[in-house]
């Protein structure tokens, strides 16, 4: 049966769910439910409806969902936030067509950004759509108490979401563009936090999970990741994801933490960016 494109609508966000659900593995560590995860990706749908329309997109088979794309855009910088086809529907194209169609919102951004997964189809994929790979590894486990620094309340404050245009200056200044109103839809998943670090630096963290950093000087960043790691429960494992080349201040907490490593899935880059350090970005909104 023919594989039919379209652009996502409201009406196709329970779908986009279930599809991602079916298709990309649930996150490393945390306490999220199932039902959770569902909750969280149609709110995330439903958010990047109203911010990026152009950037969705459904492919069915029949009247099967099988696949699904979201793309984002900011000041400049388009990033792939998810591509998910069905486990049995893979291997036949659906990928490539929702990418080129997620590419398209992108025109005439100056730059791109993709976390990929591991998944060998997923990184020819990219490495043919004329992005350069970036490998990275991940660390998780439970946290050593002992090692994090004493006065991280003095550097570093949990802001509330009204704060987050403060992060302006600095992903211009890191990432080449800015993110805000995305960073704001991620603020509101529950137990989502902004942890500033004055005007150095910012990390979006949920629960001991590092979702995101950027600042502008390694002391900053460490002091940063050091304020997302205490905030894991008791009993809940750190992750921390996508560390890269020329990211070792984050090697270097992680590891000073107790953490374990390995192998992550890469990130794909194109286009005019910034330094991209010191930086974690997000595996959705980069």
């Amino acid at each position: 049966m023919a594989v039919v494109f379209a652009p996502l609508r409201a009406a196709d966000v329970d779908d986009a769910a279930e599809v991602t659900s079916a298709a990309l593995p649930p996150p490393v560590g945390g306490t999220e439910t199932p039902e959770g995860r569902l909750e969280r990706q149609r709110g995330r749908f439903a958010g990047a409806l109203a911010s990026d329309p152009g950037g969705l997109w459904l492919a069915r088979e029949g009247d099967v969902p099988v696949g699904v794309a979201l793309a984002l855009r900011s000041d400049g910088l388009w990033v792939l936030g998810l591509l998910a086809v069905a486990p049995a529907a893979q291997s036949g194209g659906i990928g490539r067509g929702l990418l080129e169609r997620a590419l398209a919102y992108g025109d005439d951004c100056r730059g791109a950004l993709i976390a990929s997964s591991d998944d060998p189809r997923a990184l020819r994929l990219y490495a043919t759509a004329g992005f350069a790979l970036h490998p990275v590894v991940a660390a998780d486990g439970p946290i050593t108490r002992a090692a994090l620094p004493a006065g991280l309340d003095a550097t570093v404050a949990q802001a509330d979401a009204a704060a987050v245009e403060r992060t302006v200056p600095i992903d211009r200044a890191i990432r080449g563009g800015a993110r805000s109103a995305h960073l704001a839809t991620l603020l509101t998943v529950p137990d989502t936090h902004l942890f500033l670090a004055g005007e150095r630096g910012y990390a979006v963290g949920r629960q001991g999970r590092l979702i995101t950093l950027a600042a502008t000087d390694e002391l900053a960043a460490q002091a940063l990741l050091w304020r997302v790691l205490a905030e894991t429960p008791p009993g809940v494992e750190a992750v921390v994801e996508r560390i890269g080349d020329g990211q070792q201040w984050a090697l270097d907490v992680v590891v000073r933490a107790g953490l374990r490593l390995r192998l992550d899935g890469p990130l794909f880059t194109r286009g005019q960016l910034g330094p991209l350090r010191p930086f974690l970005p997000s595996g959705g909104y980069l």
